[in-house]
């Protein structure tokens, strides 16, 4: 019962008493305790705890989605809104960078990763998708943060071991995905769709024919609309969304593409 009455105050109540004024996004806390969340077991050992790993981390404090301050995570503001200078920063965004320098090979090339969102959520081609949507943007106005949609049909993996972890990992958001969420989600997409026609550098598409999160077809679309003359898509069979513990996918996964990186040598 508290969990429900905590939901509603977070979508219809909270937003209220902001606007006036009368209180911050979670008490100071824009990203409601996620913040504190410890790393799991198997990333300690993988990473953190890992002598061979060079982690960074750092934050990004913004105003008015303008960046102004960059510092090492843990340092400075842990709240906001937070006074700096003549302006108020009401944002921040966390990043962090896993290098390992013994096994970087050196190449004259830039690099740009992205995690797939090509068909996420709302953004569906169905008349039921878009009909979500349209119903999605009217209650924005009123109720952005409402939880809508299901972000994964089904399992996350078949490996029940993997469903397992993954219920465990206090980091794994299981909830529906909120109104605001997929909107801001559908936004990016509209503008990479609008620029896919300019992207002239090589582009390697890596998707598992059976993702339960993000559907093949948009990278199949994105993939079509292409102008890059060199650019592949191999799709990965029988490959849903992995997690972490997934490793014997993942590293099938991450072969890939290094093979694909080293072929541009």
């Amino acid at each position: 019962m508290w969990d429900k009455l905590r939901e509603w105050y977070y979508v219809l109540i909270e937003p209220l008493l902001v606007y006036f004024g009368l209180t911050t996004w979670g008490h100071g806390d824009p990203t409601y305790g996620r913040n504190a969340l410890p790393y799991s077991p198997l990333e300690r050992e993988a990473i953190y705890d890992n002598a061979a790993v060079k982690v960074t981390r750092r934050r990004v404090y913004l105003c008015e989605g303008k960046p102004v301050l960059d510092t090492a995570l843990g340092e400075h503001i842990t709240t906001v809104p937070y006074p700096w200078g003549a302006q108020v920063i009401d944002a921040w965004v966390n990043y962090y960078v896993w290098e390992m320098p013994h096994a970087t090979q050196r190449m004259n090339a830039d690099v740009y990763l992205v995690h797939g969102i090509n068909d996420y959520s709302v953004r569906l081609a169905s008349d039921a998708g878009k009909i979500m949507e349209l119903v999605g943007r009217m209650l924005s106005t009123v109720a952005g943060r409402l939880p809508l949609l299901r972000a994964i049909k089904g399992k996350i993996s078949d490996d029940p071991k993997v469903e397992y972890y993954a219920a465990l990992d206090p980091q794994v958001y299981h909830g529906f995905v909120r109104i605001g969420t997929a909107l801001a989600i559908v936004a990016g997409l509209d503008h990479v769709n609008e620029i896919v026609g300019h992207v002239r550098c090589p582009v390697a598409i890596h998707h598992g024919s059976h993702d339960r999160v993000t559907s093949p077809k948009g990278s199949q679309a994105f993939f079509a609309r292409l102008n890059s003359e060199s650019k592949s898509l191999p799709m990965l069979k029988s490959t849903p969304e992995m997690s972490v513990e997934d490793v014997e996918r993942r590293n099938a996964v991450i072969q890939a593409i290094a093979s694909w990186f080293l072929q541009l040598c």
